[in-house]
């Protein structure tokens, strides 16, 4: 848990107890009010990240005064918009597509072109829960939004105009991981390694290619 003050500098940090409960020391009234974020340290496939938490409702992200007392829940959210950040941001992971300088021009997958993306899931997500083989539909150059972060088997395929696919290769190459072209390739969501920010998820970049 990170409380600081909202307009002042300053950080105050308070861990949960065994029950997820947390207590603040005693807040400055002189730089009031103070904001509240929560975050979970993990290790995933041997990758450190720091997930913020979600409010139970909006007013977990308002300001406070302590003078007037305050409680703040929060818990994991593993996917919908995320609030207390940043606006347009989600809870799960986003794909980004991206044209690799090394595929020839016959090759390239346009982001304008409809492809298939497929995501199964490689052992639980990053919360422990079983994940959902998911299927979305989405134009290239859109990415994939709010995907349940953890590790995955990916595939994608272009979607013809007569309603037939054509498979894709996809290769993956982040600050996580590298991995060659292939049909399949397995997949790790790019995390942040540092608590204290408002994202959720950095895009993960991937590349196709005919």
């Amino acid at each position: 848990m990170w409380i600081q003050p909202a307009s002042f500098q300053g950080l105050i940090k308070a861990r949960t107890d065994a029950q997820g409960y947390y207590k603040s020391p005693e807040l400055n009234l002189a730089v009031a009010p103070f904001e509240a974020q929560a975050y979970k340290l993990l290790d995933y496939h041997g990758e450190r990240t720091c997930v913020r938490m979600g409010g139970e409702t909006l007013a977990d992200f308002d300001v406070f005064n302590p003078r007037d007392g305050a409680v703040r829940n929060f818990r994991w959210k593993m996917t919908g918009p995320a609030e207390g950040g940043y606006d347009n941001l989600t809870w799960g992971g986003d794909l980004r597509f991206y044209q690799d300088p090394s595929t020839a021009d016959a090759d390239v997958v346009r982001d304008d072109e409809t492809i298939e993306v497929t995501l199964v899931p490689n052992g639980p997500l990053v919360d422990g829960s079983v994940g959902q083989r998911l299927t979305r539909i989405v134009q290239a150059g859109q990415g994939v939004r709010d995907v349940p972060a953890g590790r995955y088997d990916i595939s994608a395929a272009v979607v013809n105009d007569d309603g037939t696919k054509t498979p894709l290769n996809i290769k993956a190459d982040n600050d996580v991981q590298k991995v060659p072209f292939d049909t399949t390739i397995t997949i790790l969501f790019d995390g942040l390694s540092s608590c204290g920010h408002y994202a959720t998820y950095h895009a993960t970049p991937l590349a196709l290619s005919r």
